[in-house]
């Protein structure tokens, strides 16, 4: 009788492990039977997003998308920017290791800006206190502005986002990224903060 208890809560403990170990992102699904891989390959469009800049002491940044409207502010030492209109953001991310990214964005009273970056995506082990696959990179080949190529490299820094959430019909990935300003006067850490939610593109 004693064995055959002890086998079930070894059974049930290997379960538990199982299962802990699948959720990496804080928001993860709590058991989902397909891998991140599965989850995060697809066509995706970005219905939320935040982005935060501050390069202390004057200059500011701050975007915020939502439903395909877009508000945007900027300040530094001369004047304040506002401006709003309308985004079309979208992340196609391939089984074969490749992605890309287009954004279009319509301010009003503005001309219309559109970006397009190519490259490799893979996901990150172990490191710097993150699980594994809890972190993916988009190491970018090539980056397209306004239908002229800004740069086509095959090697460079990737932009590496933390997975808070991996379902099949939600991504939320961030970005925090902090340098620091190392002149002798003016030296400062300038701020950078990044959070997107995607949904499966219509």
């Amino acid at each position: 009788m004693y064995p055959k208890k002890i086998a079930i809560l070894v059974l049930l403990s290997l379960i538990l492990n199982i299962i802990t170990s699948c959720r990496k992102g804080e928001d993860d699904p709590f058991l989902s039977i397909y891998s991140r891989e599965k989850r995060i390959i697809g066509e995706w469009k970005v219905s939320e997003g935040e982005v935060r800049c501050k390069n202390p002491p004057n200059n500011a940044y701050y975007e915020k998308y939502n439903n395909n409207k877009i508000f945007l502010y900027t300040s530094d030492d001369y004047y304040n920017y506002i401006a709003e209109g309308l985004y079309y953001w979208y992340f196609s991310i391939k089984k074969d290791g490749k992605y890309s990214i287009s954004k279009t964005i319509n301010l009003h009273n503005y001309k219309t800006l559109t970006f397009i970056e190519e490259g490799t995506w893979y996901f990150l082990f172990n490191d710097d206190g993150y699980k594994n696959k809890e972190r993916v990179a988009f190491q970018p080949t090539k980056y397209i502005y306004n239908n002229v190529v800004s740069y086509d490299i095959k090697k460079g820094n990737p932009n590496i986002y933390s997975i808070k959430e991996l379902r099949n019909k939600k991504i939320v990935i961030e970005k925090i990224h902090n340098n620091k300003n190392t002149h002798p006067i003016y030296g400062q850490t300038a701020y950078w903060d990044e959070m997107i939610t995607m949904i499966p593109k219509d």
